[in-house]
């Protein structure tokens, strides 16, 4: 449940702790020198002159060399575990104590499920049309931008234009297609990766300092990671994210257009606007409203359909699978 992480601590250490073959040294043009470590997928950055340390990079590759694995996936629901493990590895490293890491502070953080389903393709194609639809060009998604396909990718048009995340990026996608991409650009992928990533819709949600000063003030925490490692904040960002992205929430499932039909019943002004969806037209104007709350109270998203031939009927919201797979892990959350 977290991926790619930006941590930040003050600590000043004298340099001799760094005498040894896991650091390196490097002095930036402007004459600021910093000390740094790279393991895996992750670097570790010491700046002597501040007393300013970093971690930037997928945290779990500190002790696992993976690209699909998540805390989740290893950890469970013992995120204290996790926790202890990064502090023994960082201290290691320097032979010295030094901050817990739950005292961090976050300026980046990704939280992700991986979830198996043979219908990535069909998810993937519903979401995509889906904000399509339901975008009020507040954002973009990369993945039509540059016509690719395996993805989902919607970041805001500012951060999009700028090139940066300092808002939100939605980032759902397939984790097999994912690694023969990395694979071709020559990253070495791990025999049991391939494994894990099979059928895997991966759902991820990258959160920029912005959205997590707006984060942190709704749930009153702070930006320590300590506060932000938490299956509850986790769930919380990514419902957040997809509300803004689909316009809906978890309790809207994805249907193919027959049977969203059928259970709409005889609903006149939901099923109006339900043909006129499927036949690919906006229904966000204020005069869709009443129709297309009936639909989503009916339980179905009014933006896409299923495609014909995509072997389903019905889709479960993503939101639903995150929730399902924390209750699998045995993790207590407040309710939807």
């Amino acid at each position: 449940m977290i991926d790619y992480v930006h941590l930040t601590t003050t600590y000043p250490v004298s340099e001799d702790v760094f005498e040894n073959t896991h650091w390196s040294r490097f002095t930036f043009k402007d004459g600021t020198p910093v000390i740094y470590h790279r393991q895996h997928a992750v670097w570790i950055r010491y700046y002597p002159l501040k007393g300013r340390w970093t971690i930037t990079g997928k945290i779990i590759t500190l002790l696992f060399d993976t690209q699909v694995a998540n805390v989740d996936d290893v950890y469970g629901s013992d995120l204290q575990a996790f926790a202890a493990d990064i502090n023994d590895c960082l201290q290691g490293l320097v032979n010295i104590p030094i901050p817990d890491i739950l005292e961090w502070e976050v300026s980046r953080i990704d939280y992700c499920f991986n979830i198996l389903t043979p219908y990535v393709d069909a998810y993937l194609d519903v979401m995509n049309e889906g904000f399509r639809m339901a975008n009020n060009g507040s954002r973009v998604n990369y993945t039509q931008q540059k016509k690719l396909t395996g993805s989902a990718y919607v970041k805001t048009k500012t951060d999009y234009k700028d090139n940066t995340r300092r808002n939100y990026v939605l980032n759902y996608y397939d984790k097999f297609n994912r690694l023969e991409y990395l694979q071709k650009r020559g990253t070495q992928i791990p025999a049991t990766d391939w494994q894990w990533a099979t059928n895997v819709l991966r759902l991820e949600v990258q959160c920029g300092y912005v959205f997590i000063k707006e984060l942190c003030e709704k749930l009153k925490i702070s930006r320590a990671f300590g506060d932000l490692l938490s299956y509850g904040v986790a769930y919380y960002a990514e419902a957040m994210i997809y509300g803004r992205v689909f316009k809906a929430d978890a309790d809207q499932d994805y249907f193919a257009y027959q049977t969203a039909k059928k259970r709409l019943g005889k609903q006149r002004k939901a099923l109006e606007v339900l043909e006129w969806s499927a036949e690919h037209h906006r229904v966000t104007d204020s005069k869709y409203a009443h129709g297309r709350k009936q639909i989503q109270k009916a339980g179905i998203f009014p933006f896409a359909f299923l495609k014909k031939g995509s072997g389903v009927e019905v889709l479960e919201n993503p939101l639903k699978l995150i929730w399902g797979k924390m209750v699998g892990l045995g993790i207590a959350v407040e309710g939807r």
